[in-house]
Formats: structure tokens, C-alpha cells, sequence
């Protein structure tokens, strides 16, 4: 475990000196993740002028959902998506064998070889709208929640990744499966 994690902090950080040339798209990812979750608020709030709540959620909660939605979309983002989703392109074109001939596990590797450091603004702003919504509704968390809501989340990431990977390894008989990560994105 303590070797996979070394990799993974290894990965990120080759990552991180990788892209870190390019400032400007820190900036541009920051901007657009903003403008993103406005649009998205911006939407709720015209849907709950005329409303109190929507299917028994009420204004806040969804905000929260949405939080909930950009974290998850960031830690999948920030390793996963773009691993896996060259998956298809690496076996069709043979640049899978390399991977394999290394002497570490290949859907390791296949998952966690490179990172997307951008989305970490993705994660900040998804923290930081769960944070906040648990601040402003600390009388009613509970400790027995919290724990339930991580160990749901850590389920999502899960099942998220599971079938991104099972995608991905259709790739062996199928060829490239790119219209299948896009269907399950639009899912």
C-alpha cells in the first residue's frame, strides 16, 4: 500500500511539474469551474423564486447536491477519467504492452499513470460548497451522517470508476470505445 501511494504522489507530482508551465490554464480551468457552478446556481435560483422546494429538496440541499457533484466529478477527474479513457486508444495502437512489461500492476497503472492537476479546482469548489453547507446546517449533522455520507461517496467513486474501467476493457474485443465513456458521462 505505502508503495502505491509513493506512485501515486509520484504521478502527480511528474504531473504537476508537467503542467505547471502552463499557468494560464490553472487560471482558465479556475474561471471555467466558477462559471460552471454559477450557471448551475444561477439556473436553481430562477426554478426556486417560484418555489419553496423542489420534490421535497429545498434550495439549499440541492446547492449541496451540486457540491457534491463537482468533488465527485473532480477526484474522478483529477486521475481517472483521462487514464482510462485513453485506455481504448493505448490498446488499439499497442502502447498497452508497455505498460504491461512493467513491473507493476496494469490497471494500476493504466489508472493512476498521469493526473489532470487542473481539476483540482473542481475538488476545492466541491469541498468547499459540502463544508459550507454543513456550517450553515451544523444543528442538524450528525456524526452517524457525515460517516454515511463519506461511505456513499467513497461507493459512488467506486462505481463510477468500476464502470469506466469496464469500458475501458471492452476496448480488448471491440476496439476504441470512446461513444461508450461519452454515454455514460451523459448518463
Amino acid at each position: 500500500m505505502r508503495k502505491k501511494l509513493a506512485l501515486v504522489f509520484l504521478f502527480f507530482r511528474t504531473s504537476l511539474m508537467t503542467q505547471l508551465p502552463y499557468r494560464v490554464n490553472f487560471l482558465t480551468q479556475a474561471v471555467s469551474t466558477l462559471f460552471y457552478f454559477a450557471s448551475g446556481v444561477f439556473g436553481l435560483r430562477i426554478v426556486f423564486q417560484f418555489t419553496d422546494s423542489l420534490a421535497g429538496w429545498t434550495f439549499l440541499e440541492i446547492i449541496t447536491l451540486l457540491g457534491v457533484y463537482q468533488l465527485v466529478a473532480g477526484v474522478l477527474s483529477l486521475f481517472v477519467m483521462s487514464n482510462i479513457e485513453s485506455l481504448p486508444d493505448k490498446v488499439v495502437d499497442g502502447h498497452l504492452d508497455e505498460t504491461l512489461l512493467l513491473p507493476e500492476n496494469a490497471q494500476f497503472l493504466s489508472s493512476f499513470g498521469s493526473c489532470n492537476v487542473w481539476a483540482l479546482t473542481d475538488i476545492i469548489l466541491g469541498f468547499t460548497v459540502v463544508a459550507g453547507a454543513i456550517f450553515f446546517h451544523l444543528d442538524e449533522v450528525v456524526l452517524l451522517h457525515f460517516i454515511q455520507f463519506l461511505l456513499l461517496l467513497s461507493c459512488s467513486l467506486i462505481i463510477s470508476y468500476s464502470f469506466r474501467m469496464w469500458i475501458g476493457t471492452l476496448s480488448f474485443w471491440l476496439g476504441r470505445t470512446g461513444g461508450g465513456f461519452i454515454l455514460f458521462s451523459s448518463i
